[in-house]
C-alpha cells in the first residue's frame, strides 16, 4: 500500500481521521477558493491523515465552464425542450393558416380572372370592401384585367 492516499473530497466531506476534518486543516491553505465555482477538491493525503501540499482544485472542462457561465445546472432542461415544442408547433400553426389564406385567395383571383366582366364585378361588388379591393389589385397585376 502506498504512503500517501488520494481522496476526492467534497465541501461537505468526511475526514478519514475522526479527530479534526480535513476541511479544518485545508481552509487556511485554500483561503477563498472553497466553495468558488468547482466544489470538488483532490487532496493527497500522508499516512496519518494530513494534506502533503496545496490542495488543488479539479480541473473544469470546457463545457463546465460553459455551463456555468451560462448559470445553468445543465444545458438543456425538460422545460426548455417543453418551451420549444410548445412555440414549434405555434409557429407551426400561424405558418399553415398564412398559406391556407394565400391558396383561398389565389384561388379566388383565379376563378374571377376566368369569368366574364359582368359576373366577375358583380361577385365583387358582394365581397367586402378589403376583400374586393386586393382581389382587384391582384387581378391587375397579375392578368392586366381592369
Amino acid at each position: 500500500m502506498r504512503s500517501s492516499l488520494q481522496v476526492r473530497l467534497l465541501i461537505t466531506g468526511k475526514s478519514p481521521v475522526p479527530s479534526t476534518s480535513i476541511k479544518e486543516r485545508i481552509r487556511p491553505q485554500l483561503g477563498s477558493s472553497i466553495g468558488d465555482r468547482h466544489t470538488n477538491l483532490i487532496v493527497r493525503m500522508n499516512r496519518w491523515g494530513r494534506p502533503l501540499r496545496r490542495a488543488r482544485r479539479s480541473r473544469p472542462t470546457k463545457c463546465d465552464r460553459l455551463v456555468y457561465e451560462m448559470g445553468y445546472n445543465w444545458p438543456v432542461t425538460g422545460t426548455d425542450i417543453t418551451v420549444w415544442t410548445i412555440s414549434a408547433l405555434l409557429a407551426l400553426g400561424v405558418g399553415w393558416s398564412r398559406y391556407a389564406k394565400w391558396k383561398t385567395r389565389d384561388k379566388i383571383v383565379r376563378e374571377l380572372a376566368a369569368m366574364d366582366p359582368e359576373r366577375r364585378e358583380k361577385l365583387l361588388s358582394r365581397m367586402t370592401p378589403q376583400l374586393a379591393m386586393e382581389a382587384r389589385q391582384e387581378l391587375m397585376r397579375r392578368f392586366h384585367i381592369g
